[in-house]
Order: structure tokens, then C-alpha cells, then sequence
């Protein structure tokens, strides 16, 4: 395996993905609406950065996203040394924040500074970092998450009561 082999395999998987409609159309909506107000977004997976950067490129390719927006989101995830085969970096609960922070070249203990929001689907776990670093956290309501606890900072919604409700 190398990265332009994951980056292919993930073009395939994110195709794949977009004609099956399995992707939050409310999360796209909500992420041009947010370019288009100015904000900056950050795409922050637990998965390989390479996959992220696919899935971005063929949400553009696929008319989902506008080409002017995809240089206004930026991709963290985790980084793999695919000649070592070994994870230099994992993207995963406070791995996100120096995920973030390495990627936005920001202080962890500054990130919040400039964090308007965050979203997320699993708070005691993958998304457990980013979803500490403001006020407004929101955790996006699935069946996983449906019985766990939140903290007063996160609102357990839907995209669609984002887009009405909190935009």
C-alpha cells in the first residue's frame, strides 16, 4: 500500500458512498452555507488524511460542493508513513486537537480562540477532543449516541436543526 493507492481506493469507496446517498446532505448544505458566510472549516477524521482529501475531492468532482469552496476546507486526519507502515499520527479523541493544531499550525491551548463550532457523532470517543474546544458542540444524534450523557457545552441534533435552527 502506498498513498496514492489509498487516496484511489478511497475515490472509490466515496463514490460509491455518494450514489448510495449515504452522506449527510444537511452537512453539506450547512458547510457552504458556513464558506459563504466566511468561516473557515476543517474536515477532521479519524481516518487516513488521504481518504479525507479523497472524499473532499469527490464531493466536488460529484457536484455536491462548489470547486470555489474546496480551498476554503482544510484536512486532518490520522497520518501513516506507508514506507514504515506505521502511524506516525492517529486522529482520534485528543489526537484530533493535535491533529488540529499541527495541521492549523495553532497552539492546542489557542484552537478554541478560533473555533466558532464543532460537530461530531461520537463524544466519549473519536470526536471526543474536538468536541471540547467550544461552546458550541454539537453532536450529531445517531443511535450510538442516543443514551449517552452530554456535557452542557454539546446539543444533541440533527443537521437539518442545525441548518433551521442554529445558522
Amino acid at each position: 500500500m502506498n498513498a496514492s493507492r489509498i487516496k484511489q481506493r478511497a475515490r472509490e469507496i466515496s463514490d460509491a458512498l455518494i450514489q448510495n446517498n449515504q452522506y449527510y446532505s444537511g452537512a453539506i448544505k450547512h458547510i457552504s452555507a458556513s464558506i459563504d458566510a466566511g468561516l473557515g472549516i476543517v474536515f477532521s477524521t479519524t481516518n487516513y488524511c488521504e481518504a479525507a482529501e479523497a472524499f473532499l475531492n469527490r464531493l466536488v468532482a460529484q457536484g455536491l460542493l462548489k470547486e470555489r469552496h474546496q480551498d476554503k476546507i482544510i484536512c486532518s486526519g490520522s497520518i501513516f508513513d506507508w514506507e514504515r507502515r506505521s502511524i506516525a499520527h492517529f486522529n482520534m479523541g485528543k489526537g484530533k486537537i493535535a491533529g488540529l493544531s499541527k495541521t492549523l499550525r495553532i497552539p492546542v491551548d489557542e484552537l478554541s480562540n478560533y473555533t466558532d463550532s464543532v460537530y461530531g457523532d461520537d463524544p466519549q470517543g473519536n470526536d471526543s477532543g474536538i468536541l471540547s474546544l467550544s461552546d458550541r458542540a454539537f453532536v450529531i444524534a445517531n443511535p450510538q449516541n442516543s443514551e449517552i450523557p452530554l456535557p452542557a457545552n454539546m446539543i444533541r441534533t440533527s443537521w437539518e436543526d442545525i441548518l433551521k435552527n442554529y445558522f
